[in-house]
């Protein structure tokens, strides 16, 4: 929702160093959306799990998703110190 582009603009607008401030706006970014997760499953807004084909399709699609970020995070991490 715009946090990495909002707060990475000001942090390098202020001098920060872009080999200091990307490694930790992906882990935040990581973060936030775990949280979210947890919270969207807690008040039902999707159901997880193996229980009905509801959830194990929501249950693969947040697989892929979840594969998917983890590998562009660490090649985006790779990539900002090479």
């Amino acid at each position: 929702m715009g946090f990495g582009a909002t707060i990475g603009a000001l942090l390098f607008v202020l001098g920060y160093d872009p080999l200091a401030v990307t490694p930790v706006l992906l882990l935040s970014e990581a973060a936030t959306g775990i949280v979210s997760g947890l919270f969207h499953n807690e008040f039902k807004n999707v159901e997880f799990g193996f229980e009905n084909d509801s959830a194990v399709e929501a249950t693969r699609v947040l697989g892929i998703i979840i594969v998917l970020g983890v590998l562009a995070v660490v090649v985006s991490v790779v990539l900002t110190y090479f």
